[in-house]
């Protein structure tokens, strides 16, 4: 019987995790217990003699096993079904870099968020970060799809990929990279195109921190360029939206970091930083939805006047058969 449970059991174990036997031993009995689910664990029993009793708790862990199996399947299923851009969002891993420099409860901006409405809404929205400053998701929406945003406070939609959409009404091509800004208009999206239609979505959290007036100052005063990406997209009184591209083995100068900022990888990517003097900063490694959140304080600088030695650095794809994809957006 016990062999028979086993070539039950065990060739789940490849879906669910590998069986993990645990044995409390009794005057005449002998447990086993086997990870059949997530939160799940079913306890085997094992007699030195068979018995009607025993049977009867064979059949019934059979079929407690076999009922939270196929629950397990149906949840994943389901799982996978809402996550429509297949790698855009599954296995995202979140990486906050320290933590927001001279935050402030006070500077948070009132009002509740720009996540879309709705319960099929909601599922097309998922978030990939958040922290007092910012936040982050992916929005995808399949053929036919729609959402629905109040944008409370002030949001960045970033197109991922060429897009077509029905906005408020009109129809219209939206091609990759293009930034929307949008502070209190209420958007209600549609895809229009064959394909599924995805953007990033930012949402500001907190009143900048510094005047535009200080933003030039400390602009000015950085050792190093202060383009910390290879092309400014967006900017106000807000933040700024650089995209960073990069070809196959493709290299940036050095430049220096002076705001918070945030990005996130829109393909799987590799990027290699290099400290001024040449040698290696990091070797990053992030996937298609990874987000990285970079706090920086006093324009990059430490307190007695040198640059930081994570604020500045240049970079190369580290790629030689794909570029290199990344959103990144400066808080002011």
């Amino acid at each position: 019987m016990q062999d028979f449970l086993n070539m039950l059991v065990l060739p789940h174990s490849a879906f669910l995790g590998a069986a993990q036997p645990s044995h409390c031993k009794s005057a005449q009995q002998v447990q086993h217990s086997y990870v059949v689910g997530p939160t799940q664990t079913w306890v085997v029993p094992q007699r030195r003699a068979s018995g009607a009793g025993y049977v009867h708790a064979c059949l019934s862990f059979v079929a407690s096993a076999a009922s939270s199996v196929a629950a397990t399947r149906r949840a994943k299923r389901k799982l996978a079904g809402n996550l429509t851009c297949k790698a855009d969002a599954r296995g995202t891993r979140v990486a906050a870099i320290g933590s927001s420099s001279s935050s402030s409860s006070s500077s948070s901006i009132s009002g509740s968020s720009s996540r879309p409405h709705g319960s099929d809404s909601r599922e097309y929205n998922i978030e990939l970060f958040a922290n007092e400053r910012l936040m982050v998701s992916n929005l995808c929406l399949p053929p036919g799809a729609s959402a629905t945003f109040q944008h409370m406070r002030p949001t960045v939609h970033w197109q991922v990929g060429d897009g077509e959409h029905n906005l408020n009404g009109v129809r219209e091509c939206v091609p990759d990279k293009h930034v929307s800004f949008v502070d209190g208009e209420a958007w209600c999206i549609r895809n229009e195109g064959p394909d599924d239609y995805r953007q990033m979505v930012f949402e500001i959290l907190q009143r900048p921190h510094r005047s535009e007036e200080q933003v030039q100052q400390i602009l000015a005063a950085a050792k190093y360029p202060a383009s910390v990406g290879t092309t400014l997209l967006f900017e106000n009184q807000w933040c700024r939206c650089w995209d960073f591209y990069l070809t196959p083995g493709e290299s940036t100068n050095v430049h220096q970091h002076t705001m918070d900022y945030a990005f996130v990888c829109v393909a799987p990517s590799r990027l290699l930083g290099f400290h001024p003097n040449g040698s290696l900063a990091f070797d990053d490694i992030s996937g298609d939805g990874q987000v990285r959140w970079v706090p920086t304080s006093n324009g990059g600088f430490d307190d007695v006047g040198d640059v930081r030695l994570g604020s500045c650095h240049s970079g190369r794809n580290g790629y030689d058969d794909h570029p290199m994809r990344e959103y990144l957006i400066e808080l002011k």
